[in-house]
Parts: structure tokens; C-alpha cells; sequence
């Protein structure tokens, strides 16, 4: 039996993770710039069927699998879709679907807005997280199990 260290519901830990779409494309992975992000299981940041995936891994250790749409970042609320006057934008920021902004919100911190319409005088703002409603595909691996 491995005296490793094993992830575990309350575990942090250091990964590489990808995630795919459907079709294959990646949507995000550490492995870019090669720097693991710190996992921290039980803090609400990941769903509990991600959770449950890296749970007993240890450190190189890898996991390939699956979540849905509801499991991973939900499906899109329609309230969180505001139409922001046009003329709110600074001159430099390209109005086209697809585009992300971010918003300074009261707090300092910046919230990711994706455009998905311009009209005339508004602009289709989704403040959705952009995977969601999507399932996905993810690799896992395991660099260190912190705690």
C-alpha cells in the first residue's frame, strides 16, 4: 500500500488541468504556462462532480472524464444577460459577439462580460460563466497533494 499523499474532501492540491468542449477544442488548461493552479476541495470553487473525481488521486496521478452541462457550470440564467448603454463603452473597445469585457464592479474586483449583440444603441452583455451549458471533458493531473 502507497504512503502517498491522497486527495481528499478537504484536500488542496496542486494539477494541471484541460478542459475540452465536446468537439475536442480546448477551453483552458494550465498546461500552456506550464503552472499548476492550486485546487482546493470543499470551498465551494468546484462542483462537486469535479470533486468527486480527484478524490484518492496523488501526486502523479492523472484523470480523464467527463461532465455534463448541470454538473459542471450549470446552465445560463437568463438574468445574468444586461443590456449596457453603448455610449458606457470606452472608444477603444471593439462592440462585436464574442468579445469579452471586463467590468470593474463597486468592490475593485472585474467581472467577465461576453457581448452577444450590438444593437443600435445597447449592447447584449452575458455575464454567464462562458462554459456554461456545456458538457466537458477533463484531464487531470496531479503535481502535489498539498493538504
Amino acid at each position: 500500500m502507497s504512503d502517498k499523499k491522497r486527495v481528499t474532501a478537504t484536500s488542496e492540491a496542486l494539477a494541471h488541468i484541460t478542459i475540452k468542449l465536446k468537439d475536442g477544442t480546448v477551453a483552458d488548461s494550465t498546461k500552456v504556462n506550464t503552472i499548476p493552479t492550486l485546487v482546493r476541495l470543499g470551498d465551494g470553487s468546484l462542483s462537486a462532480a469535479i470533486e468527486q473525481n480527484l478524490l484518492g488521486l496523488a501526486a502523479g496521478d492523472t484523470k480523464a472524464f467527463d461532465v455534463s452541462a448541470e454538473q459542471g457550470y450549470g446552465f445560463p440564467n437568463p438574468a445574468n444577460l444586461h443590456r449596457v448603454e453603448k455610449n458606457s463603452f470606452p472608444a477603444h473597445i471593439k462592440l462585436q459577439p464574442g468579445v469579452i469585457v471586463a467590468f470593474e464592479q463597486i468592490n475593485g474586483q472585474t467581472l467577465p462580460g461576453v457581448i452577444r449583440t450590438v444593437e443600435e444603441e445597447q449592447v447584449l452583455v452575458d455575464f454567464n460563466h462562458p462554459l456554461c451549458g456545456q458538457p466537458l471533458f477533463f484531464e487531470v493531473e496531479i503535481v502535489e497533494v498539498l493538504s
